[in-house]
């Protein structure tokens, strides 16, 4: 397996590429604020010429998530597209373009914070309360009672064969003050482990950066930057194309270290050979 190169910021490597596949949170921001640096790092990249397209896992449409942008201090002119997980499922969902779609039923048995339910507007699908008389789940978010207590409704759905589509399959987030915290990727890999199948849009699946290609179609050459070895990292070398591995993000404690200090060399390798994955470049931050 091949040693990610270090790298303190992104213009040494800049001018190789043409389009830039940027994921969002643990990259640009933490939720809160703009990460130091990366507002400026997409200026450069931009006033350049090149391609950025934002990537994110989010299980919210793309509408909400310029406006999260916005708030954060992002401006539409700093990037070229947007895609979220949410988007490209939505989209699947209501065009049937996955076979999955063309035979499901309507029946949907959402797991989801309180009173978010921004993902059914504009589709034809009805919720139900008891899983046995659902077709499929839908996890949208973490709910707010403790994970532990969807086990046996997870177990009765995997049983009954349900699949799952899963809108934000990353495991972790890392939030402002530098703590992780669980993400719904977790209940699709419980899900798996019970029998069940889960279906994915976002990173790392293929139909990702597809898009970004149709969506770049002048590029000749990409580069995904990010902070998930299983999404991001996992994504880009499933698509053959280099890649930024970000250290502050959610395998910081991992490494051994902290948000915005680099790990050591060994450590980053330890990781990416335990998880096998390889990025091409590793940095603690994305800053120009």
């Amino acid at each position: 397996m091949t040693k990610p190169i270090f790298i303190d910021h992104v213009a040494l490597i800049a001018h190789d590429y043409d389009l830039f596949i940027l994921d969002q949170w643990g990259v640009l921001h933490d939720g809160e604020r703009a990460h130091d640096g990366a507002i400026d790092a997409m200026i450069e990249i931009k006033s350049a010429g090149k391609t950025i397209i934002l990537v994110s896992n989010s299980s919210k449409r793309v509408p909400i998530s310029i406006k999260r942008l916005l708030r954060l201090g992002f401006s539409s002119d700093l990037y070229d597209h947007i895609i979220t997980s949410g988007e490209l499922a939505w989209q699947a969902m209501k065009t049937k373009s996955d076979p999955l779609y063309e035979t499901l039923g309507p029946k949907c048995f959402v797991i989801n914070k309180f009173g978010d339910s921004v993902f059914l507007e504009g589709q034809s699908l009805e919720t139900v309360d008891i899983v046995e008389q659902a077709d499929f789940l839908l996890v949208a978010d973490l709910p707010e009672e403790p994970i532990e207590s969807l086990e046996p409704t997870l177990k009765v759905a995997a049983k009954l064969g349900l699949p799952m589509l899963l809108l934000n399959p990353d495991f972790a987030s890392i939030n402002p003050l530098g703590e992780l915290h669980p993400t719904p990727g977790i209940l699709g890999r419980a899900y798996e482990g019970f029998g069940g199948t889960v279906k994915i849009h976002g990173k790392p699946n293929p139909t990702v950066y597809e898009t970004c290609f149709k969506l770049a179609p002048r590029a000749q050459k990409a580069i995904a930057i990010g902070d998930s070895l299983h999404h991001d990292i996992a994504g880009a070398n499933g698509a053959g194309i280099d890649s930024i591995f970000i250290t502050s993000g959610v395998h910081v404690f991992e490494l051994g270290t902290e948000p915005g200090k680099a790990p050591t060399q060994e450590k980053i390798n330890t990781l990416c050979t335990e998880l096998g994955q390889s990025p091409t470049f590793w940095s603690p931050r994305f800053t120009w």
